[in-house]
């Protein structure tokens, strides 16, 4: 897929969305993050990045680019979950991503290889065609 048909699915899963986004509540606490992510970093990212992309979407500043970060966002903070050594993904999706990358530690490696290519450290995200 390319950037632009990327940015055109998410143009169009944005569209989809309510017309008044609503921050998703994280489903812990900032501090039970850590190791994997710092309270500082998840309180940057989900008090000043997300909450702006949230208001700015919701005044309707900034278009699609607002509406695709408080989307992507949305979809990153309602899954932290507090850190364990035993975090490892099982069932169906440990199958898929033996099979995508071999082991999970490998993808992990490829996405922090490909997140530190794009601009602004990004966030990167998997697709299929």
């Amino acid at each position: 897929m390319t950037r632009e048909e990327r940015l055109n699915f998410l143009n169009s899963l944005t569209k989809l969305a309510a017309k008044e986004w609503v921050r998703t509540k994280l489903p812990c606490k900032a501090v039970e993050l850590s190791p994997s992510m710092s309270e500082a970093t998840i309180d940057y990212h989900y008090g000043t990045l997300y909450k702006g992309y949230v208001d700015k979407s919701n005044k309707g500043i900034g278009g699609e680019f607002q509406n695709a970060g408080a989307f992507l966002h949305q979809i990153f903070f309602s899954q932290l979950k507090p850190y364990s050594k035993e975090n490892n993904p099982t069932g169906l999706i440990s199958d898929l991503i033996k099979v995508e990358f071999s082991s999970f530690n490998e993808m992990k490696n490829k996405i922090k290889e490909e997140a530190m290519k794009i601009q602004g450290s990004g966030c990167p995200y998997r697709d299929w065609e």
